[in-house]
C-alpha cells in the first residue's frame, strides 16, 4: 500500500511541475513599421463598384498609418482583399484591436 501511495504522490509531484511552466509570450504579427512580413492581395470587385476596383493597388488598399503617435494598420475597404502572415501559425490564441470608420 505504502509503494502505491509513493507512486501517487511522485506521479502528482511531476504533474505539479508540468502545469507550473510558464505560458509563453504573445508574439506579435504586426511589426509596428510596416507590412513586409504580410503577403497582401486585392481580390474581386464589390458589386457595382468595378471603376474603384480598376484603381486598386496593393499601396493604396493596405497601408500604415499613425494614429495618435501609434502605427496602424489601415485597409481602405474599397475592395475585397485580405492580408496573410507570411509566416503560419497553429494552435494560438488572437487578440485583435480593431476600429472601424472615418477615426483611422
Amino acid at each position: 500500500m505504502k509503494k502505491i501511495s509513493l507512486a501517487v504522490l511522485f506521479f502528482g509531484f511531476i504533474l505539479s511541475l508540468i502545469s507550473c511552466q510558464k505560458p509563453a509570450e504573445w508574439q506579435a504579427l504586426f511589426n509596428g513599421q510596416d507590412l513586409e512580413n504580410w503577403d497582401k492581395y486585392i481580390g474581386t470587385p464589390l458589386k457595382g463598384k468595378d471603376s474603384l476596383h480598376s484603381l486598386a493597388t496593393i499601396e493604396n488598399v493596405f497601408s500604415v498609418v499613425e494614429v495618435n503617435g501609434e502605427k496602424l494598420i489601415k485597409i481602405a475597404g474599397t475592395v475585397n482583399g485580405s492580408l496573410a502572415t507570411k509566416e503560419s501559425f497553429e494552435n494560438y490564441h488572437l487578440k485583435l484591436v480593431f476600429k472601424w470608420g472615418d477615426s483611422v
